[in-house]
C-alpha cells in the first residue's frame, strides 16, 4: 500500500478524494428516493462505463460518457425529492373566527352513519388550499353541524366511498369530493388497481405529504379510524385518539395561520409608520 502512495502525488490523491466524495453524494442523493430505486441503475451506469474502459470497449465507453449529461439529467427529473419542491399550493384565506366544537361534530356524526354500515371518509383542509387536487361534486357551504351531517349522510345523493371535506374554520364545503387524478398521478409508483380503499390511501398520503391537509377514513365494520397528515398515517385508531389526533393537527394549523398573519400584520404597520415618518 505504502509503494501505492508513493506513485501518487498529491495532486491525484486530491483527484481521487474529488470524485469520492461526488460519487458517495450521488449515492446518498438518490438513497433518498423512496419511491423509486435509481440507486441500482446509477451504480449499474457506472459500472458499465469502467468496464467498457478497462476491456476496450472504444465505442461502447464513447456512448456511454457522452450520454452522461442526459442520464444525469434524467436521474434529475425522476428523482421524487427534486419534483417535490415543484410543488406549489396556494394559501387559503382564513377565517378571524374559529368555530368550536365542529371537530367532536364531525366524529360524532361518522361514527352514527358507521352504525347505520356506511363508511366515512373526509378531508380537513388547513392553510393550503385544495381546489386544485380535489374535486368536489356536491357543494355545500355550510357550518359543521352535527344534524346537518346526519341527514347528509342518510341521503341517498350520499357517496360514501368518496370524501366530505371541511376547513379548519368549520365550514362544511362539499360532500362527494374525489381526488383528481391529473394531479396525483405518480406514473414510477405501484398503484393498488381495483382496491378503491388501497388508491384512496395512497392518493391521500401523497397529497397529505405536499400539503398541511388532514385526511380521515372511519371503517364501518370495524368503527376504526385511518388518520394520515404530513404523509404519516395512523391506522386502527379509536375515536378517541383519532380525536385528539385531528384536533391537535387543526389546531396547529389554526396556530400557525395565527401566527402569520400577526407576523404579516406587524410588517405592514411597520411599514405604513416608516411611510409617515418619509
Amino acid at each position: 500500500m505504502g509503494w501505492l502512495l508513493g506513485l501518487l502525488c498529491w495532486r491525484d490523491l486530491a483527484e481521487i478524494a474529488f470524485f469520492v466524495l461526488v460519487f458517495y453524494g450521488a449515492s446518498c442523493w438518490l438513497s433518498r428516493d423512496k419511491t423509486n430505486n435509481l440507486l441500482p441503475y446509477f451504480y449499474g451506469y457506472c459500472y458499465g462505463a469502467f468496464c467498457a474502459h478497462v476491456l476496450g470497449l472504444q465505442l461502447v465507453a464513447s456512448f456511454l460518457f457522452l450520454c452522461a449529461p442526459a442520464a444525469v439529467m434524467i436521474f434529475i427529473l425522476v428523482h421524487s425529492q427534486t419534483l417535490q419542491r415543484n410543488f406549489i399550493t396556494h394559501k387559503r384565506v382564513v377565517e378571524e373566527t374559529q368555530r368550536e366544537g365542529w371537530v367532536e361534530a364531525l366524529v360524532s356524526a361518522s361514527l352514527a352513519a358507521a352504525s347505520d354500515g356506511k363508511d366515512v371518509q373526509g378531508v380537513v383542509e388547513c392553510s393550503d388550499s385544495l381546489k386544485q387536487f380535489l374535486f368536489a361534486q356536491t357543494a355545500i357551504g355550510a357550518p359543521v353541524d352535527r344534524g346537518l351531517l346526519h341527514v347528509l349522510f342518510a341521503s341517498q345523493s350520499y357517496d360514501a366511498s368518496r370524501m366530505v371535506w371541511v376547513d379548519t374554520d368549520g365550514r362544511l364545503v362539499a360532500i362527494n369530493v374525489c381526488h383528481r387524478q391529473s394531479q396525483l398521478d405518480n406514473p414510477a409508483a405501484v398503484r393498488c388497481e381495483g382496491d378503491l380503499v388501497c388508491e384512496w390511501r395512497e392518493d391521500s398520503a401523497l397529497l397529505s405529504s405536499k400539503t398541511d391537509a388532514l385526511f380521515f377514513r372511519l371503517d364501518a365494520h370495524t368503527r376504526r379510524f385511518f388518520v394520515v397528515a404530513g404523509g404519516v398515517a395512523h391506522d386502527e385508531m379509536e375515536m378517541t385518539h383519532a380525536l385528539y389526533v385531528i384536533k391537535k393537527h387543526v389546531h396547529g394549523a389554526v396556530a400557525a395561520d395565527t401566527k402569520e398573519g400577526v407576523s404579516h400584520g406587524t410588517t405592514q404597520t411597520a411599514r405604513r409608520k416608516q411611510q409617515d415618518i418619509s
